[in-house]
């Protein structure tokens, strides 16, 4: 979860070119929270 958070903001940062904190908050919103969902990231 926390990978998919960062790569997802590194990603809207240099590519789109938002601003830091915006990129943070969109990586953080699109990041799987349910157990489920990151069973497979985690192993």
């Amino acid at each position: 979860m926390t990978l998919t958070i960062g790569a997802t903001a590194f990603l809207r940062w240099w590519g789109i070119g938002l601003a830091v904190p915006t990129a943070m908050l969109l990586g953080a919103v699109v990041a799987p929270t349910a157990p489920v969902l990151t069973v497979g990231v985690e192993q």
